[in-house]
């Protein structure tokens, strides 16, 4: 009888380390599919640190899950003031979900 999979852990990725763990993850996703065109590592940083315009008006928290050590998936989660003024609404999004081919991580 196999062991049951240690629990899957959802945590924000706020530092450095963790931020850089989000941004390669899809590296692990993606590694043996040759249509695969990885963004660049910087733009993504970029992106992702805060500094970029759309900071400006959007708030913005990425989470890692994690088994163990090892990161399982992501996702962000996003709230862009600009549209939901515009649109007069309260509305989050998502995106840059990835997740490992598993129920108990999607």
């Amino acid at each position: 009888m196999s062991a049951e999979p240690a629990p899957v852990v959802v945590a924000p990725a706020r530092d450095r380390a963790s931020l850089d763990r989000f941004i390669r993850f899809p590296w692990r996703i993606y590694a043996d599919d040759d249509a695969w065109v990885p963004p660049l590592i910087a733009d993504v940083r970029k992106l992702l640190d805060g500094s970029h315009p759309f900071h400006e008006h959007a708030d913005a928290e990425y989470f890692l899950a994690v088994r163990g050590d090892e990161v399982v998936g992501r996702i962000a989660a996003v709230v862009n003031h600009v549209y939901n003024e515009f649109h007069d609404t309260r509305t989050g999004f998502i995106g840059l979900f990835e997740a490992m081919d598993d129920a108990a991580v999607a």
